[in-house]
């Protein structure tokens, strides 16, 4: 595996800051409030590194959890939401930065996928080709064609705090109302894969 090299660059002063101690490091991700990056380490399993940008440190935290850590998003600028699976299991962790503490918080059964997104009122969506949409309530909602040829993989992104937009690699873009629990087609094209 190859180490990374990355930067901070200044759009006002025309700098660039290296990370040293991020080469071994990837996807990184910004905390709310813009003062942490955190990474996935490259070679170990379930760990992850965050990055002060004010005091230009990083922190490794790994982490004991059935499963493998697939992906993470910030709640808060001092919770993670992480997401692990193993077979068909999937668990949700949140872990708090300050005291150095995860929990996890929710599992689904059946279900084996690697991606999420998170609203800052801390509603997620598991992204699953078979199930759709599921929310943390316990509750299951099904508004996709199932079956469909292509329709092997899912992007979503959060509108609000009730609107999903997302699509699947066959090119259907829906739109989710979780509150009414509709949903609607808004878009067909071939091979769409991704959505912002």
């Amino acid at each position: 595996m190859p180490d990374y090299e990355w930067g901070l660059y200044d759009l006002e002063k025309d700098t660039t800051t290296l990370l040293d101690e991020t080469t071994r490091y990837v996807s990184p991700i910004w905390s709310p409030d813009d003062k942490q990056l955190a990474f996935f380490h490259i070679t170990k399993e379930n760990t992850i590194g965050i990055f002060d940008v004010e005091t230009e440190t990083l922190e490794e935290v790994s982490f004991s959890m059935h499963g493998s850590l697939k992906d993470m998003q910030w709640l808060s600028e001092d919770t993670l939401v992480l997401l692990a699976h193993y077979g068909n299991i999937t668990d949700f962790y949140n872990y708090h930065i300050s005291g150095d503490r995860l929990e996890k918080f929710y599992g689904l059964a059946g279900i084996d996928e690697d991606r999420f997104v998170i609203t800052s009122q801390g509603r997620i969506v598991a992204i699953n080709a078979e199930y759709g949409v599921s929310v943390p309530d316990l509750k299951f909602i099904y508004p996709l064609e199932y079956g469909a040829a292509g329709d092997d993989g899912w992007y979503c992104e959060w509108l609000d705090s009730e609107f999903v937009a997302f699509c699947s690699t066959g090119g259907k873009v829906y739109l989710v109302d979780q509150v009414n629990e509709t949903t609607e087609k808004i878009l067909e094209t071939g091979g769409l894969a991704g959505i912002e």
